[in-house]
């Protein structure tokens, strides 16, 4: 922390972090899992490309003990009507959407916990705080701090590739929040406002052709997923309000009033939606308050 020496009252912080976790437990739901099969194999289909190898011909072992993509999903056999359907499927999208190699049907997903064979995380974050010095219109603080995200990958085991997260389903790269509040006397009041990056809906993709079709739209973000670039809908930033206003009896007050503290606010102020993804609920969990404006009191006594 860096305190401004001439100007009493305000102080600057950085942080810098870098975390390395192993064997961490974490349930991803099965659409995460099926989504993180198709990067998986969307990466070793490109390494057999590199390799010179026709679309046609990539074995990524559907059905198999030497499956390629991920340990979570499990596919049949690559049938003739697979085949048939992977070649018209690549004919159609030549030069606009990504081509696929060929794999079986999805029999089921393990939905479980994942024992992480590893995550690396790495950012910074930093913030600055004001406090006035006291007037007769009363005492004013000022809070802001940010997290800056640069680093986020996980492999999920050992044969699994290092992934890249970083936004992506609500792992954004930036969150910040700001606050202001004032007291003068027994009364007080503040508001809060927190940010949440933007970040791109994994599971929402479409393709290059229909992207161009409808004017390269904002909402659909060309991305570079793990070495594949894929066309996603991108999720806007999202900034929440929240407001207070308190009131504090003095000593001098009813016997029954002394020491009570009442509290007023309103959560998400202006009653804003959360963005829409495509989750089961409609929104990322995590990200938003879901619960529209909200009005709250509390009554509290110090004895």
């Amino acid at each position: 922390m860096l305190e401004v020496p001439k100007i009493k009252g305000l102080s600057f912080t950085f942080d810098y972090f870098n975390l390395n976790q192993n064997k961490v437990i974490e349930n991803i739901g099965a659409a995460a899992a099926i989504d993180r099969d198709e990067i998986i194999l969307d990466i070793a289909m490109q390494a057999e490309r590199a390799k010179g190898t026709p679309i046609n011909q990539i074995d990524l072992g559907s059905g198999t003990d030497s499956y390629r993509g991920s340990s979570k999903v499990v596919r049949k056999p690559v049938s003739q009507a697979d085949r048939d359907a992977f070649a018209a499927y690549n004919a159609t999208a030549a030069g606009q959407a990504l081509p696929r190699a060929p794999v079986g049907e999805i029999i089921h997903v393990v939905d479980d916990y994942l024992n992480l064979s590893g995550r690396d995380i790495q950012g910074y974050e930093f913030g600055v705080q004001y406090k006035t010095p006291k007037t007769r219109f009363g005492t004013f603080t000022f809070n802001g701090d940010a997290t800056h995200y640069v680093k986020r990958e996980s492999k999920a085991d050992e044969v699994s590739p290092i992934l890249d997260e970083l936004g992506r389903n609500g792992r954004t790269s930036w969150r910040a929040n700001a606050s202001v509040s004032w007291r003068q006397g027994p009364v007080s009041a503040g508001w809060f406002a927190s940010y949440f990056g933007s970040f791109v809906d994994t599971s929402a993709a479409t393709t290059e052709q229909i992207y161009r079709v409808l004017g390269r739209p904002e909402y659909i973000q060309v991305f570079n997923d793990n070495g594949v670039t894929r066309y996603l809908l991108r999720v806007d930033p999202q900034i929440n309000h929240n407001a207070w206003v308190s009131y504090r009896f003095d000593r001098n007050a009813n016997p029954w009033l002394k020491g009570v503290t009442v509290r007023g606010g309103i959560n998400n102020v202006f009653d804003t939606d959360p963005a829409l993804v495509d989750e089961q609920y409609g929104y990322q969990p995590g990200t938003f308050n879901v619960r529209g404006r909200q009005f709250t009191m509390e009554v509290s006594k110090r004895f």
